[in-house]
């Protein structure tokens, strides 16, 4: 592209923690972001304070809204949009609800954010999907899969970042709410040493495809 390589956050080692200040990104909270590395490879950093409280309350509330077109209902798997004929692409793999909020004031903000956070050089519609929320009730998962899609996936894009095509470069997961025990977002690509911390070797290839993984929370 026309800015060339793009930075990613280094790993560094597990537990390093990079403190972002209001020159750097919005600040939602009255704490600063930290950026906190939990695995190496595939490199995975929990985000402290990136939304508030009433920013996940707004996403959930939007994601029912009766106004909302894209409001939750059975999730689809797939390339296309509800509105290109993808909201019969359903999948046994995936037995989640989800909604799509596309343009509200709160998931643009947020989007927006989430540019300044992964250092992407200026806030682009077209390069951002709409925040999808999920609702996982009991025994509903999706299982292992990838957040980027295969080169050959179809014939209407080009896929392929190396030839000037588009994919997604990084998934940034914001945790809306919090259960006593039960759920959770697996890496079965990550090795698990006798100390439970991940170090493991697997996830993108060489080439760069794969994905950069941020979870999100606005404690």
């Amino acid at each position: 592209g026309k800015y060339g390589p793009h930075f990613i956050w280094p790993s560094n080692e597990i537990g390093h923690k990079v403190t972002l200040s209001g020159a750097d990104i919005d600040l939602p909270t009255e704490k600063p972001v930290v950026l906190e590395t939990i695995n190496d490879s595939p490199k995975i950093f929990y985000v402290h304070n990136f939304m508030s409280e009433n920013e996940a309350d707004q996403l959930i509330a939007n994601a029912q809204a009766e106004s909302n077109p894209y409001k939750l209902r059975k999730s689809t798997t797939g390339h296309k949009s509800w509105t290109e004929g993808g909201e019969e692409s359903f999948n046994n793999k995936r037995t989640s609800d989800n909604a799509f909020d596309i343009d509200s004031e709160v998931s643009k903000r947020i989007k927006r954010r989430a540019f300044s956070l992964l250092r992407l050089p200026e806030y682009s519609e077209g390069m951002a999907d709409g925040i999808q929320v999920l609702r996982y009730n009991q025994r509903q998962a999706y299982v292992p899969h990838e957040d980027y899609f295969e080169y050959r996936t179809s014939d209407d894009h080009n896929w392929d970042p190396r030839i000037g095509g588009t994919n997604r470069f990084a998934t940034v997961f914001l945790y809306l709410s919090d259960v006593e025990e039960g759920g959770q977002t697996v890496f079965p690509m990550v090795e698990r040493p006798a100390d439970g911390i991940g170090r493991g070797t697997g996830g993108g290839a060489d080439d760069g495809s794969g994905n950069v993984e941020v979870a999100a929370d606005g404690e």
